[in-house]
């Protein structure tokens, strides 16, 4: 897609169309919180945290309130303005490769499911490399949407219906040998 047809795509519409804000409280909120968790006992004086494809800012508020002085980018104006509306965080708007961040910004670079949605992953990758210190810290999490029947059926359980087929809107599938 151009940049245009991702911020059109990723307008409120996509936002009410996935019901994002019922997977965020069911699904994603405490896996967010466990992840800071998870950082805060990795790096315990805490520090800068860029996170890439920030949505409506959710995980920025996770880890503000777990300690993290937090930046976030966004390619959905929508979604940035529910992050400052929501929280009052302040997003970049627009790709993450023309925010004005110094290399070496960030104690840590974190994507979630935000992989599968940029046009070259590799690029991402390279950015966030150069974006983080020496000693950085690199989350990226993405769905494999190839998962086992077990998975799947893990998925109806947890009233969420499995994928039959992929997502249209994800440019790139990952599994995870691919992913490393």
């Amino acid at each position: 897609m151009t940049a245009k047809e991702y911020e059109e795509f990723y307008s409120s519409k996509y936002y009410d169309d996935y019901d994002y804000g019922v997977i965020l409280s069911d699904e994603r909120n405490p896996k967010f919180l466990r992840r800071v968790q998870k950082l805060n006992n990795m790096k315990p004086a805490h520090g800068s945290l860029l996170d890439i494809g920030t949505a409506t800012g959710e995980f920025l508020k996770a880890a503000r309130d777990g300690g993290w002085t937090v930046f976030g980018t966004e390619v959905s104006r929508f979604a940035a303005e529910e992050a400052k509306k929501k929280f009052n965080i302040d997003v970049f708007v627009g790709d993450a490769a023309d925010a004005a961040f110094a290399p070496g910004s960030f104690d840590v670079v974190h994507l979630s499911h935000v992989l599968e949605h940029v046009p070259s992953p590799r690029q991402t990758m390279k950015l966030a490399h150069r974006l983080l210190k020496d000693d950085g810290i690199f989350v990226v999490e993405v769905p494999n949407q190839f998962a086992n029947w077990y998975e799947r059926i893990a998925q109806v359980f947890r009233k969420r219906h499995p994928t039959a087929e992929p997502s249209l809107h994800h440019v790139y599938f990952y599994t995870p040998q691919t992913l490393r």
